[in-house]
């Protein structure tokens, strides 16, 4: 699940990418002006979509696996006595 956000967010990030400096540049921005923008408005989309992201892996609890070792058998367990 966590690689499946990670990809949505850096397509989401992608696309306000693109609308903001087609959508600048389409409105007669300078390309450096508007490449500035559009790389500031990937910057905060990235961010909002880190935070989003720990949120929500807060609320579902869904972080990476631990695993547990299974307990140390004794010496008598080991020798066939219970």
């Amino acid at each position: 699940m966590q690689e499946f956000w990670q990809l949505v967010s850096l397509l989401v990030c992608l696309a306000g990418f693109l609308i903001t400096g087609g959508f600048l540049l389409l409105r007669g921005e300078s390309l450096l002006v508007a490449v500035i923008r559009a790389v500031i408005s990937f910057a905060v989309l990235y961010v909002v979509q880190k935070v989003l992201g720990a949120i929500l892996t807060g609320v579902t609890g869904s972080g990476s696996p631990t695993q547990v070792k299974p307990p140390e058998r004794s010496e008598e367990q080991r020798a066939g006595r219970n």
